[in-house]
């Protein structure tokens, strides 16, 4: 136990350290970005500080420790780590003064690999990060069934009934469940993260195929989902057999369309956003008429351009943070240049330009 706890605290480290070389790689940067560097340097930072800090990781571990919470911090984790894989291949030409920096560079797609891998087998399975919460979880049922009983027999002793207090039903946790989930949601997390970080146009064919299979992979993505809460068993606060709440069976009900939707929107442009990262391909430069522009909190400098003919149920493709001065200048109609990777699966957003007609 205590060897898979030294492992679960090195393997924690070299995650925190990804996250600190992807941050100063940022930092290292010489721009004018009006602060956004810094802002994504913060925000590649601070995770990692969950994992380097101590104190801060065993609180973590202590608040995802239940089922939800896990699957959505296991997500996070790697969202976050592809960010911080895509931070360092964007900038592997900087100069950073680290140890080992020119050394690594050439490996970082590697390294990402590996530091997935570390995330699976450290929060996952088999999970040894959370080994001191699970002891700590097994003493505290421990004493509360001692309690149980004794209140128990103190009742029978009384000659009542002894109603207990009211228990706390939680869903049963289950890896094969969590892997499933995963899977099912990972599309869906590379499509946003592409958005801002990675945006990679879809090519016609995978267009094409989205179009004609759309509802399939739907009807596929929310079967699964609908047979994972099925699946689900819950018990109280002693490891006793309980109902569900109405909360957590509307929650069943609802979590299989959700599911669904974010597979199905996945699959379009997440596949697209990962395997330009790795793929072979050749560069291209090619045209594409604007459909609108946009600026929100959620997508800055936001531009559409138009992939498909009208009546398509996705005719475009929206990313974020464009340059301030060729957002302004655009309008609907207007055609732009895009330069970058070409591949199957689509075009890699490197460069943009307007074009003058």
């Amino acid at each position: 136990m205590r060897i898979r706890l030294l492992l679960a605290d090195a393997f924690t480290i070299l995650l925190g350290l990804f996250g600190y070389y992807a941050a100063l790689s940022v930092m290292a940067v010489k721009c004018e970005c009006g602060g956004s560097n810094y802002m994504l340097a913060a925000g590649l930072f601070l995770p990692a500080c969950a994992f380097l800090l101590p104190s801060a990781h065993a609180r973590m571990m202590s608040l995802t420790y239940r089922l939800p919470a896990r699957v959505l911090f296991l997500s996070a984790a790697m969202t976050w780590s592809f960010l911080c894989y895509v931070t360092l291949s964007k900038f592997h030409h900087v100069d950073v003064p680290l140890p080992g920096w020119g050394e690594l560079s050439p490996y970082f797609a590697l390294l990402w690999v590996l530091m997935v891998a570390l995330l699976v087998i450290n929060y996952l399975f088999p999970g040894a990060a959370y080994d001191l919460v699970r002891e700590e979880r097994a003493e505290a049922s421990r004493l509360n069934d001692e309690m149980a009983m004794a209140a128990s027999d103190d009742s029978t002793r009384n000659g009542s009934e002894g109603v207990g207090p009211k228990s706390k039903v939680k869903a049963v946790k289950s890896v094969s469940n969590n892997v499933v989930f995963l899977l099912l949601i990972a599309p869906g997390l590379f499509f946003f993260v592409g958005r801002w970080l990675a945006p990679v146009i879809p090519s016609e064919d995978v267009v094409y195929l989205w179009q004609r299979y759309v509802s399939v992979i739907f009807c596929i993505g929310a079967v699964v989902a609908a047979f994972l809460s099925m699946r689900l068993r819950y018990e109280d606060q002693f490891g006793r057999s309980a109902r569900p709440t109405l909360w957590l069976r509307i929650g069943k009900y609802f979590m299989s369309p959700v599911l669904g939707f974010v597979f199905s929107l996945g699959v379009l442009f997440g596949p697209a956003t990962v395997a330009n990262q790795f793929l072979k391909g050749e560069d291209l430069i090619a045209r594409y008429e604007v459909s609108g522009t946009d600026d929100s909190a959620r997508c800055k400098n936001e531009v559409q351009l138009r992939i498909a003919e009208d009546g398509h149920l996705w005719d475009s493709y929206d990313f974020c943070n464009v340059p301030e001065a060729l957002h302004r200048s655009l309008a609907a109609g207007d055609v732009v240049e895009v330069t970058g990777k070409q591949t199957w699966f689509g075009h890699s957003i490197e460069g943009v330009s307007r074009v003058q007609l």
